[in-house]
This record gives structure tokens, sequence and C-alpha cells, in this order.
């Protein structure tokens, strides 16, 4: 009740929510029952007739309840998922007040000290510590302890030497009967300081669905507007909002691994950024009724392939490269340290191709399978998706010896390509 009346008074609901025609036809509603009434009674009795007219006010303040019930605004959209037993929820509320896992972001370190030069105290995770353990430090052994077999690189950090893992990387901890599910999806620089990208959360919510489907439970999943606060991600929050349900309806297309996803944002976000709760309950309708799901053999979880995303015409054809040609690039690209920089060389290729793409536990093992599974793609107008790879390493490393590969590869895969349209 509190919530909605904050929400009451926000200027979103006045701008968005609040509808003057449906207000003025629930009065006038309410005023049609009076004369009925009224019109009713004195056909059999002018004295009751009267009675009626003389308390006229009192149908006027119903018919006022009325619009007024009619029109209080909602703090939750949802929608069933069509043909999956799977409901996706947003809901303007505290995440912590809800029954379910939470998820969590963190830093690629998952450092947990709390303090205004490294984990706010106001945000999630300083929250969850504040309420769910005595101290930080209790925090950061259940994290070590969870990712002692997960592949980390050594980085100095104010000083001292922290292990640094891949943006996307999942810890499952459990403290006080709530499980919480820490996702890496920004950085902290020499200051402490958060930062991420949207191509970050677009690579890490595939992994929070695989991590999910292996390590997580069936039921409610509670998920915060990931990134939007201290890890200083530009993207609006809306925007963030309709990722997040098109990557969790597209993982939902090879296996169910929760029962219910609640996006959670916070009153004051809601109030301060004018998010349209309305016009986002029609966007999650649309996404959960029409989305075409991808092949349920398919290896990949979380990127779109619904009405915004659709999935392009492609083939699995003869390799475009051999397999010797893979295994030099592969050297080319680990001797040149492009293993870190994942998101850019994929940069330009479609979501749904990138989606199909198996995840991999360190970054050298990434490459290679990147590698084998673009050079097994081609696209039903001929082209080759290992060519936006070749070009976007070329760009990266334009003067490493690495480069020479690079572009003997991607002469090799033009000369293919012209071979086989000459062909056709």
């Amino acid at each position: 009740m509190t919530s909605s009346l904050k929400l009451f008074l926000a200027r979103d609901y006045w701008l968005h929510m609040f509808s003057i025609r449906r207000a003025g036809s629930d009065i006038l509603a309410a005023l049609g029952i009076l004369w009925t009434i009224v019109e009713a009674s004195s056909f059999f009795s002018s004295t009751a007739g009267d009675a009626f007219k003389r308390h006229w006010v009192l149908f006027l303040l119903a018919g006022l309840a009325y619009a007024l019930y009619e029109n209080w605004p909602r703090t939750a959209v949802s929608a069933r998922l069509d043909g999956r037993d799977i409901v996706v929820e947003l809901r303007v509320g505290n995440i912590f007040s809800l029954e379910g896992d939470l998820v969590v972001g963190t830093n690629t370190t998952f450092e947990t000290e709390l303090g205004a030069s490294i984990i706010s105290p106001a945000s999630i995770q300083g929250q969850f510590t504040q309420k769910y353990y005595d101290n930080a430090a209790h925090l950061a052994n259940d994290l070590l302890e969870e990712l002692r077999h997960v592949p980390s690189t050594p980085k100095m950090r104010a000083g001292r030497t922290v292990k640094k893992y891949r943006m996307g990387t999942v810890a499952r901890v459990q403290s006080r009967n709530r499980t919480a599910h820490f996702v890496a999806i920004a950085d902290l620089n020499e200051h402490g300081v958060a930062s991420s990208s949207f191509r970050d959360l677009q690579e890490c919510l595939p992994a929070l669905w695989q991590h999910m489907f292996t390590k997580g439970g069936v039921g409610p999943l509670l998920i915060p507007v990931l990134g939007t606060g201290f890890s200083r991600l530009p993207t609006r929050r809306e925007e963030i909002i309709r990722e997040i349900v098109q990557s969790f309806v597209a993982a939902c297309a090879e296996r169910r691994f929760c029962e219910r996803l609640t996006i959670v944002v916070s009153p004051r976000d809601y109030r301060r950024y004018d998010i349209d709760l309305r016009a986002l309950g029609r966007f999650i309708t649309h996404v959960c009724r029409y989305t075409q799901f991808s092949s349920p053999n398919s290896q990949g979880a979380g990127q779109p392939v619904g009405p915004s995303a659709p999935s392009p015409p492609r083939s699995a054809g003869p390799r475009t490269l051999p397999v010797a040609m893979m295994h030099a690039l592969h050297r080319a690209a680990t001797e040149a340290g492009l293993g870190d920089n994942r998101s850019a060389l994929l940069s330009g290729i479609e979501r749904s191709i990138v989606a199909s793409l198996p995840l991999s536990p360190d970054p050298t093992s990434q490459l290679l399978s990147d590698l084998m599974g673009l050079n097994d793609i081609i696209t039903v107008d001929g082209s080759t998706p290992i060519e936006h790879w070749l070009t976007n390493a070329i760009t990266l490393r334009p003067v490493h010896k690495a480069a020479d590969t690079f572009k003997q590869a991607l002469a090799q895969i033009s000369g293919t390509t012209t071979e086989r349209r000459d062909g056709a």
C-alpha cells in the first residue's frame, strides 16, 4: 500500500499511467447508474425517486472512488512465456522483501570490502552483505571457496595482488537461508571505481543463465537492473530491462531453469528515472507471446532471437578454413594477447550467431572455441562471420606480427568465398 501511494505521487504515474478518459468514463458510469436507479424507482414511487435525487452527491463520490480504484498505480506487470511454464515479471519494490534466489552484480575481482572507495553499503552487494553476513570477510571467504576451481589471472590493484576472473563469472553463496548468485559485471580501477559497458552486460547474461541451469534451483529468481548503480553503465534502465527480458526468454528456448524471473526496480529509481511500467509491460507480453525460439539443440543460450533480434538464416557448410590454419590463428591470437578482448573480436557479428557459441572456462580455450565455431558457419548469402572476427583482430593489433597471420587467413577466405559464389 505504501509503495502504491508513493507511485501515485510519482511524476511517471501522471505522465504514463493515469488516463483522464478512463477516469471520466468511470465517473460517468457512476452517474449513469444513479440515473437508472432514479428512473426505475420513480416509475414505482415518486417518493423513492426524490430520495435518490437528494443524495446524488453520494453517487458522485462513489464514482470518484471507483475511478481512483481503477486508476490506482500498479507496482508489477507480468506475462507467461508462450509454450513454457515460466513467468517473466517486472516489479517495483525492495528486492530483499521478495522470495527467491538473488542475483547480485559484483566486480571481476570479487572484492567485498565495504566503504565509499570500494563497495558502497547502499549498493545491492553492500545491502546483501550487511543483511546476511556478520562482516565482509565472511562473504569473501565464501566467494573464494566457490571460485577455487575457476581460472583467474593475477592483477595488481591498490598495491596488492588480487585474482581477476572473466566477465560473467558467477559464484553462488548461501547464508541465513538466503541464496545469492554473484555475477561479475564490472571492472575496478586503481581507485576502486567500477565501470562496465552494455556489451559486457550482453556477455554476462548468457553466462548467468548457464550457471543457473547447472547450479541454481527451479524456484523464483530475483534480479535487479544490473549495472545501473555503482557499475556506472551509461545505458538507460528501460533498455537494460528489455535486454534482460530478451536474453532470459532466448535462454528458455533450450531449458527451464526457474519458474519465475522477477526484474526488480527500486521505488527510488522508478520515480527518479520516469520508468514507463505500462510500456514495459506491453513489451514483456509481446516478447513472451511472439518470440520464435532457436533450436533446442543450439549450444549457446541467452542472446535474444526474438522480434528485436531476428535469427539470420545460416548453414553449417564445409569449413571455411582448414584446421591447420585455425590452430595457427589461435596461436597468433594468444601471442597477441587477444584472450581478454572477446567482446571486441565478436563485434559486428549477428547476436544470434554469438549466442550459438559455447562458453569456455578460460580466455585461451574461448579463443579456440570461438574460432572453430565461427569457421563452421556460412550464411545463406555466402558471407562468413569468421571474416568479421579476423577484421576486428587486425584492427586491434595492426602492427603486431600476428596481423600477418590474420591477413593471410582473410585473403584465403576471400578466395574461397569467390570460388563458392562463382560455382553457384
